[in-house]
């Protein structure tokens, strides 16, 4: 963890950047490969809610990806606590 706004802030910004491009990969990678970035780039999950039809995994991205936010935020919270 950092101590460091400036570096928390550059480094989300880099990790969600990076999940948001990552479907671009997409045409030069294999099958297998291709699956997985589509799954875990944000891109695809976008989609549904852009158009009005989301399913039920679009929605478990998301609120997954809000619950280990949340996870991480507390324990960083506790560590500050105690140490």
């Amino acid at each position: 963890w950092t101590r460091h706004q400036l570096a928390a802030a550059l480094s989300a910004m880099f990790i969600l950047f990076t999940l948001f491009l990552l479907p671009a990969a997409d045409p030069y990678a294999s099958a297998g490969l291709a699956a997985v970035i589509r799954t875990v780039g944000t891109t695809y999950h976008l989609e549904g809610f852009t158009t009005g039809l989301f399913g039920i995994s679009d929605v478990v991205y998301y609120c997954s990806g809000i619950v280990l936010s949340l996870t991480v935020a507390r324990y960083a919270a506790e560590y500050r606590l105690w140490h």
